[in-house]
């Protein structure tokens, strides 16, 4: 019988807080897995064995019996490869992915999987994941919807995974298609500057066109037309010097794999600035005939904890064989609900719900959601 959780990438910043999370609820079925057996023992013994070690290599896989025990893979790295997933799929083990990677979400919903009663759920943490159910609330509020705007603010006095800033630091020079209202379109990271306010907290903030996964699968799963996401950083200085690197050509240096790793690195030991992060979704469509906006406001401390809170939630759906066999995006399946004190994640097919957050404060109006979660 299926009954192990296997977190690839557990013992790293994300990871641990989602194994922490599940074996609260499942005790000694929880896996810390990677290749450092070192780590993961250690990371063990830290939850008094609640969370056991798996010495792992997803990138060099021969075995695939580990998987006959497994009910649900937690994949906490950037994989390239649809393998682990095909391999998840074709023995009936839940699979999910809490990465950004556009081209490998889209290869696993185009191709087909074989045919089991299991799920795989993509686009589950912050963005992609919040900012997801986030703009599929905007839109509800509105009859049709033309575009969606993603501004996502990170502190960089936040703790950081060492491998979710490597990701951002490889795709600051990158380039990306993206979906416009006159079709796709090539479009540079770190371009598109655009001036958002995000409240009384951090008041009003550049941000610069990034390529998180959500602007390629929102177009599609919520049927609108254009989705725009955009990147900026606690301090103004650090967000603007990049996109003047990024015009003058500096930042080609990202391209060399050794600085890459160097800059990602120092930036995780960096710790001048704020751990507030902020999503704002804001949503331009019609309603009664007049053109107007609907936004939503999410702002709180330590992005990789809510990161690991969404998909702890979601692990627990998927863990309990609550969610249909198929590929899906978070938005999908699940919408956000909320009390005066506290943020859910709920199915969409019935009432029942996983928390998310606490809020320490909650405001809304006809136009307008904002919460402060208390992460």
């Amino acid at each position: 019988m299926k009954s192990s959780i296997v977190v690839i990438g557990g013992y790293g910043q994300t990871g641990r807080t989602i194994c922490q999370a599940l074996s609260d609820y499942y005790p000694g079925n929880v896996y810390a897995a990677g290749r450092n057996k070192k780590k993961a023992e250690a990371f063990s013994y830290e939850t008094d064995n609640k969370v056991r070690p798996f010495c792992l290599d997803v990138n060099d896989m021969t075995d695939w019996d580990w998987l006959d025990s497994t009910k649900l893979v937690i994949v906490c790295l950037d994989l390239h490869s649809t393998l682990l997933a095909d391999k998840c799929a074709s023995s009936g083990t839940h699979y999910m992915d809490i990465s950004s990677n556009g081209i490998l979400f889209s290869k696993l919903k185009e191709k087909a999987l074989p045919p089991t009663q299991s799920t795989t759920l993509l686009s589950v943490g912050l963005a992609p994941g919040l900012t997801n159910l986030l703009a599929q609330h905007t839109t509800n509020l509105l009859a049709d919807t033309e575009h969606i705007d993603i501004s996502i603010i990170l502190g960089m006095g936040d703790t950081h995974g060492e491998a979710a800033l490597l990701w951002t630091m490889k795709h600051l020079a990158s380039s990306y298609p993206t979906f416009t209202t006159s079709g796709h379109k090539k479009v540079r990271s770190f371009s598109g500057r655009k001036k958002v306010d995000f409240g009384n907290t951090l008041g009003v903030r550049s941000v610069y066109r990034f390529p998180f996964s959500d602007q390629q699968t929102l177009p599609c799963t919520l049927n609108v037309p254009s989705v725009t996401t955009r990147l900026g950083f606690d301090s103004s200085v650090l967000t603007n010097g990049l996109a003047v690197m990024r015009n003058t050509g500096l930042l080609g240096l990202l391209a060399h794999e050794r600085f890459t790793t160097y800059l990602s690195q120092f930036l995780t030991r960096y710790k001048k600035g704020s751990a507030l992060f902020a999503v704002k979704v804001e949503a331009s469509g019609t309603l009664n005939g007049h053109h107007t906006k609907r936004s939503a406001l999410v702002i709180g401390e330590n992005e990789s904890l809510i990161t690991a809170k969404v998909a702890a939630a979601a692990g627990r759906f998927l863990y309990e064989d609550l969610l249909p066999p198929g590929t899906y995006h978070s938005d999908e399946l699940f919408s956000l609900t909320d009390t005066d004190d506290a943020l859910f994640l709920k199915l969409k097919t019935d009432s029942r719900e996983e928390p998310v957050s606490s809020i320490v404060k909650h405001e809304k109006n006809r136009d307008n959601f904002f919460y402060t979660l208390l992460t």
